[in-house]
């Protein structure tokens, strides 16, 4: 996949395909840190709630303490205490409470209502102070005080739970805007940017496609051609082993070997011993550029066999080594047939010379003045057929000897 998406055209595709991930991703991080600090708007609405739930409960509890104490002096240290904590509250709901993680009240309805319920929790710690000092208390005008502030806590406490739930309203339709957004991106991304990205990709997947079926059948046609010759053909990698091997390798392998030869097996267990050094010497040859072509006879375990070997470089479509191709040619019986040309050589060049000479001697020991005319034209013929045979019998051993001077070359 990787290697498809270099080959996309630079910079048009490839950067916006980038952008539309960077674009992604940054909607999603945006997404969720709104959605934290809305969470986190709500769980503080929902903290100052239950502090203003709890003002009234201090505030019943302060009622209840000042019935008691107008009866028994030693309470009034417990309701002092009660109204400092009622006082604390009330400061937190004004001013937030960074340790509690409360925060200011924000909402200035609320706010105003929180300072008019100030002056009740003021006026009930006069009257403690008033109960303190030994004094008398009026406990109607006390409770008035009292209803007031609950009442006012009331409606603070209404005011905050619709601040609470406006909020949470408001993180709804932010999640849904959000969604909406993000999924109008990504519609946007997915037609304008990843999928003529994914088109171009399929098209160069067609090609690959289209190359590789090409190459297959260049693949077997080679192999076809290489499987039809009677010539062993092995493809030998720089570590000497077996890239490719055509059918007449693998039998003539088999025959004298006695076991098969498959690719990316060594070739060394497939050569003579005693032609190993040589093999590496060529093949050294062939990988520095050099193409070599040897006649040999081998001598196998059961078996003898005239070859002419080839050893040529192959190189890459950059001109780099990559192999040795290996080529081996049974000649046995061309070589037979030269053998046999020999030995007729060797026939002509000296059984028949020998006598041809002889008679040529001889003709030099004639006397030609003590021969009549008849006598002298049948010895003149006689010379004739002689030298011409002589000539004869040259040409044949010319031809001898440069036959086995193309066949040394070779």
């Amino acid at each position: 996949m990787f290697r498809l998406f270099k080959k996309i055209k630079r910079p048009h595709h490839a950067d916006l395909f980038w952008v539309a991930i960077g674009t992604a991703f940054a909607l999603i991080v945006f997404n969720q840190l709104l959605i934290q600090y809305m969470l986190y708007q709500k769980e503080s609405d929902v903290r100052l709630i239950n502090l203003a739930g709890r003002q009234r409960t201090l505030s019943q509890q302060v009622t209840v303490l000042f019935m008691e104490s107008e009866q028994d002096v030693s309470k009034v240290p417990l309701l002092r205490s009660n109204i400092l904590e009622w006082r604390q509250a009330h400061h937190r709901l004004l001013y937030g409470d960074a340790s509690m993680h409360i925060p200011a009240c924000s909402n200035r309805k609320v706010l105003l209502q929180l300072l008019q319920a100030e002056q009740n929790i003021r006026y009930a710690g006069l009257s403690s102070d008033s109960l303190l000092h030994g004094q008398t208390i009026n406990l109607a005008q006390l409770q008035a005080n009292q209803e007031r502030f609950l009442k006012r806590m009331e409606g603070i406490v209404y005011d905050l739970q619709t601040d609470a739930e406006h909020t949470l309203r408001l993180l709804v339709l932010t999640e849904i805007m959000l969604a909406l957004f993000s999924l109008f991106v990504l519609v946007g991304e997915f037609l304008f940017i990843y999928k003529p990205v994914l088109d171009q990709l399929y098209d160069q997947k067609q090609i690959i496609e289209s190359e590789n079926e090409q190459n297959l059948a260049t693949k077997n046609k080679l192999l076809a051609i290489l499987n039809s010759t009677s010539d062993a053909n092995i493809l030998i990698g720089l570590k000497f082993e077996i890239l490719s091997i055509n059918k007449t390798a693998e039998r003539m392998l088999k025959k004298y070997f006695r076991k098969d030869a498959k690719e990316q097996q060594s070739i060394l267990p497939f050569i003579v011993p005693a032609d190993l050094e040589s093999f590496r010497n060529h093949f050294a040859n062939a990988v520095l550029g050099e193409t070599t072509k040897v006649r040999k006879k081998l001598q196998f375990e059961e078996d003898s066999c005239w070859f002419e070997l080839t050893y040529a470089p192959v190189y890459n479509d950059a001109g780099k080594t990559i192999g040795v191709s290996f080529n081996a040619k049974d000649i046995q019986i061309a070589q037979k047939r030269f053998e046999k040309l020999q030995e007729i050589s060797w026939t002509h060049s000296h059984e028949l010379r020998r006598p041809v000479s002889n008679i040529m001697g001889l003709m030099q020991l004639v006397e030609w003045d003590k021969l009549d005319d008849e006598n002298k034209k049948l010895f003149q013929y006689f010379d004739t057929v002689a030298k011409d045979l002589d000539r004869v019998i040259h040409k044949v051993v010319g031809a001898s000897n440069e036959t086995e001077r193309v066949v040394d070359e070779m």
